[in-house]
């Protein structure tokens, strides 16, 4: 039997058994990692739209109490100045006492100002789980750059688990390089 046959035999073989090469490693782990970034974004995607309704609600319910607020902010700087600068700085240091006096106006005024504190980090999660996603079946240290810049939470499962299908591929494809 010639050396070629006997090679083209024993490929068969290997291939036959579950012996992949490393292209076909590389591939599905991309394919995994692909999923797992889908995951994530998705995830991340759903909590994006719950945080901006929340959002929108303390928004809605902060205008309702403004304007009550404001009624009576207007009364009393109409009661000391006619309107000019000295009005403006009346009328917003009588607000901000009316705010602070009425429970419901300061706890909104809390919940708009933690809701807009954490909706950039997120936003920029999703942002970043998606080029992952998007980068995913690239070719290796494109997917690896985007992979890197979504921060890792290690207290969310399918955020660890992206991460480590980022790994994996990474590792898997840099042997197709060698």
């Amino acid at each position: 039997m010639s050396t070629n046959v006997t090679l083209l035999l024993l490929c068969s073989m290997l291939a036959a058994s579950g012996c992949k090469s490393p292209e076909e490693r590389c591939r599905e782990a991309q394919e995994e990692a692909k999923n797992a970034w889908g995951a994530l974004h998705g995830a991340l995607a759903k909590r994006q739209k719950a945080h901006d309704e929340k959002l929108a609600e303390v928004y809605i319910a902060e205008r309702k109490i403004s304007f009550a607020i404001s009624t009576l902010a207007t009364e009393e700087a109409n009661r000391l100045y006619d309107r000019g600068p000295a009005w403006t700085r009346h009328y917003e240091m009588a607000y901000g006492q009316a705010c602070a006096k009425d429970v419901e106006c300061t706890s909104l005024n809390k919940k708009r100002s933690a809701l807009v504190a954490d909706a950039k980090p997120l936003a920029e999660r999703v942002v970043n789980a998606e080029s992952a996603l998007q980068a995913a079946l690239s070719p290796n240290d494109e997917a690896w750059e985007a992979a890197s810049k979504v921060e890792v939470d290690r207290s969310d499962p399918l955020s660890v688990a992206a991460d480590e299908a980022a790994r994996a591929s990474h590792e898997a494809c840099k042997a197709t390089l060698e």
